[in-house]
């Protein structure tokens, strides 16, 4: 009995372990692994700036000048009564030329216009005359073929039905109509020859041209370093010079040094460059870019100069230092319109080089073919169906050559229309970004004009002038005292990247014990505190009854660049000027790819995308670092780009947003 139970039980767990092989060795299903994406072209520029405030009550608000200047008249004495955004007291600019800046602000934007739509229309008529250029060759390499073609049926028939007994009469008509042709194409190449003399002097002259007027820019640009810098003999050292680039002191100094060698360079090597014959032109062009590029980068790094420099007040304003930018933006814009001006020159100036000697090539061939058809029909005046066979030959030689030269002749038209539009679009889209900077610019220098007028923020009674007409008073001096009709109101404190960011008047949302409340900026203090943040002072459009409590504070802001998640970015590098070398991982056909993007600004929970994407690159927000492609397959859950993530933000990031946040609870 023992020995069947023993046999029975070791049976069903033979069964057992076999089943449970059989089980194993089933292939696992791949579980899934989601992912958050959002599309490049759903990025958003706008984002929160969010603060904490306490909530007090107002009896009265200093309004202070936000301007240096000369008070020029005083509307209003103690006691009056004004109203919100009633003009109290009228600045004179006496120091910095707020008006002049404006001024020159919208002249940069006209010229940067006057750029854009001159080299638009330069750069249209090049891509237009490459693609008439293309068709052209296309059309007569069809002409040339069809000819070719029939030019081979006539030689063939000739061929087939030469007749020698009537050689005497056709033959030499045939040898005289040759010869015709023959000084018909001498005549035509040396047509052909006084043509390109005069397309060359064109040229040249058209060259010249762009020397001079790069000559004038050049000029001008080594005048206005001289002026920035004082490198000349005769110029003084400015009072703003140990303010000039001082974040920076190698790259002013090497910047200065620069400047000087482009006033040596301007003198002994690129005004002495002279074209006079088709054998200059190639290191004219040379010496024409070389010259682009010098001041070019002149500009460039006199623009982070600029940018590197320190704000004092009284000795270099920041209404210098965009002035001072703003004659660099000109000449960048300038130097952008002539250099467009010369690549066109150069295109054209540069293909015509490559093809014409070809062209002259292919008539002198064709003469030296014509010449020996003449000497082989002479020779063969006794045989003409030899002399037709050797005729048929050499025809359908020369036309594969002809054809062949015509075909690479539209490859390089091809070439240089495809260039040309690329250009266009590469210098526009340069241009459109001059108009963009142009317009910040005035945008800018139209607030500093408004900071002339000192407005009433609110309603009330005027307490107290402070001021006298007549005299100067710097930045941030209390000129009045009004006494507010307002019953609650807020402070907020920021610091001087985000108080930039930030107008009075403007609309701000309140949520206070979970109800939201309307106010706006009533007004930005121009002084920071031992913290090195501003006062910014918001009215509330209802009451809060509870005095002291914590309030939040919302600005709706936007930044300059599409705004990206930070947790969806990881930072490899910082460069020199600020830009954030990052990686980024992207969902692109059903896989993970890395993609290297450049970043800016930290706004919150986001950073700014300098990388332009293609709209619909989907953009991975959560963390894949535990993706098993052998085990899971991915699935996609997409995001909106407003949606943050709470997944923690690089370390370099980290850094930036501990320090800020140290600084608010100061």
């Amino acid at each position: 009995m023992k020995k069947i139970l023993t046999t029975l039980l070791l049976a069903v767990f033979l069964v057992s372990c076999g089943a449970k092989n059989v089980e194993d060795n089933k292939p696992k299903e791949k579980s899934d692994f989601y992912i958050e994406t959002v599309q490049a072209g759903d990025l958003q520029k706008k984002y929160l700036l969010q603060k904490s405030s306490k909530v007090e009550a107002s009896d009265e608000v200093v309004v202070s000048s936000e301007a240096m200047g000369k008070v020029r008249s005083i509307t209003v004495k103690e006691g009056d009564k004004v109203k919100k955004g009633q003009n109290l007291v009228y600045i004179s600019d006496t120091v910095i030329n707020i008006n002049t800046n404006y001024q020159q602000a919208l002249l940069n934007l006209d010229k940067a216009k006057i750029a854009y739509n001159s080299n638009k229309i330069t750069l249209d008529k090049a891509v237009f005359d490459t693609k008439i250029q293309v068709e052209q060759l296309e059309n007569s390499l069809k002409t040339t073929k069809d000819t070719i073609a029939q030019n081979i049926r006539q030689a063939k028939d000739n061929y087939d039905n030469a007749d020698v007994d009537a050689k005497n009469s056709k033959s030499s008509l045939d040898i005289e109509k040759m010869k015709n042709a023959v000084a018909k194409m001498e005549l035509d190449y040396n047509n052909q020859v006084q043509a390109n003399k005069e397309q060359i002097n064109t040229f040249i002259v058209n060259l010249q041209k762009e020397k001079d007027n790069l000559a004038n820019l050049l000029r001008d640009v080594n005048e206005f370093n001289n002026e920035l810098f004082r490198i000349g003999p005769d110029k003084e050292k400015a009072v703003y010079e140990v303010f000039l680039g001082t974040n920076d002191p190698l790259q002013r100094d090497a910047t200065e040094k620069e400047a000087k060698n482009l006033m040596d360079y301007e003198k002994n090597i690129f005004l002495p460059v002279k074209i006079q014959n088709v054998d200059d032109i190639q290191n004219f062009i040379i010496k024409m870019d070389e010259t682009n590029v010098r001041i070019k980068k002149m500009l460039d790094d006199t623009k982070v100069v600029l940018n590197n420099s320190v704000i004092s007040l009284g000795q270099f304003s920041e209404a210098e230092r965009q002035g001072f930018l703003g004659g660099v933006n000109g000449y960048i814009a300038k130097y952008q319109g002539l250099r467009a001006s010369f690549e066109a020159n150069k295109n054209a100036t540069t293909m015509f080089l490559n093809t014409y000697e070809n062209k002259l090539e292919s008539i002198r061939e064709q003469i030296k073919l014509a010449q020996k058809d003449i000497e082989i029909a002479k020779k063969s005046l006794s045989s003409l169906e030899v002399g037709s066979e050797v005729a048929l030959d050499k025809l359908i030689i020369s036309s594969k050559d002809a054809i062949t030269k015509l075909e690479l002749q539209i490859k390089t038209a091809k070439n240089t229309y495809e260039n040309a539009k690329q250009t266009r679009e590469a210098t526009l889209r340069n241009l459109e970004n001059t108009i963009q900077n142009a317009q910040l610019a005035v945008q800018k220098a139209g607030n500093e004009v408004n900071k002339l007028v000192v407005s009433a923020p609110i309603s009330g009674v005027v307490a107290k002038v402070k001021v006298n007409e007549g005299q100067t008073y710097p930045t941030g001096t209390p000129f009045l005292t009004i006494l507010s009709d307002s019953d609650r109101e807020l402070d907020v404190f920021l610091p001087t990247e985000d108080i930039e960011k930030i107008k009075v008047g403007e609309k701000v949302n309140i949520n206070y014990q979970k109800k939201e409340y309307k106010g706006k900026v009533l007004s930005i203090s121009t002084l920071a505190d031992k913290n090195l943040n501003y006062r910014v002072k918001i009215d509330l459009e209802k009451d809060i009854q509870l005095v002291g409590g914590i309030a939040e504070v919302s600005f709706d802001l936007q930044a300059q660049f599409p705004l990206i998640p930070i947790n969806a970015v990881s930072i490899l590098e910082t460069l020199e000027d600020g830009t954030k070398k990052a990686e980024i991982q992207v969902f692109e056909n059903d896989a993970l790819k890395k993609q290297i993007v450049n970043l800016r600004n930290v706004y919150g929970d986001k950073i700014e995308l300098l990388t332009e994407l293609e709209p619909s690159t989907q953009i991975i927000l959560n963390d894949t670092s535990k993706f098993n492609v052998s085990e899971q397959v991915l699935r996609v859950k997409s995001t909106p780009p407003s949606v943050s993530s709470s997944s923690r933000a690089p370390k370099g990031i980290q850094e930036e947003e501990s320090e800020s946040r140290e600084g608010e609870q100061k």
